[in-house]
């Protein structure tokens, strides 16, 4: 096997050369898969596939290569940009789970907080343990209720149809 510059290799690869591109991988794959590990603080499973996306985009944006930089060091900026979407992607997902979260619990305190208000004023009951008994069960179902609210707000991103969705389940939820 005689050794080839990763120039040569980039030429044959953009004329077609599956070999050449083998060539490459073999000489860079183990390199690129440490980096990005050490990007991600050893999460394998993570890294294994960001090393799978780096590879592909790789393919996809070889012939806008210009030899501007090493092969290698386009290869980290292609997986550098991929463990920032990775980061991202994970940091948008944890805020909006605690987004939800916390809108549920509000609603459910919101609303149970009313309905305790009105069972003293009309003397709905005045056993203490039924009351606590009924407050629990609306806890539950109102930080339930709330979640799925959260949730459908989240995911449709707009909140006219989950304030018919909210007017709705007070209706049907007696609040």
């Amino acid at each position: 096997m005689t050794l080839t510059t990763d120039k040569e290799l980039v030429k044959r690869i953009k004329k077609g050369s599956q070999n050449a591109f083998k060539e490459l991988y073999l000489k860079y794959s183990d390199l690129v898969f440490a980096f990005i590990l050490r990007q991600l603080d050893n999460n394998r499973e993570a890294a294994s596939d960001i090393w799978q996306e780096t590879w592909i985009s790789a393919v996809e944006k070889i012939p806008d290569f210009h030899y501007k930089s090493s092969v290698f060091t386009w290869f980290c900026a292609i997986a550098k940009n991929k463990v920032s979407d990775y980061y991202r992607l994970k940091k948008s997902k944890v805020e909006d789970i605690s987004i939800i979260f916390i809108t549920g619990v509000f609603f459910g305190l919101f609303h149970v907080f009313g309905y305790y208000e009105y069972s003293y004023e009309t003397g709905f009951t005045t056993d203490a343990p039924l009351m606590l008994n009924v407050v629990v069960q609306k806890v539950l179902l109102n930080i339930s209720y709330g979640l799925l609210l959260g949730y459908i707000r989240y995911k449709i991103k707009k909140l006219y149809p989950s304030f018919l969705i909210h007017s709705f389940g007070n209706i049907i939820l007696g609040h």
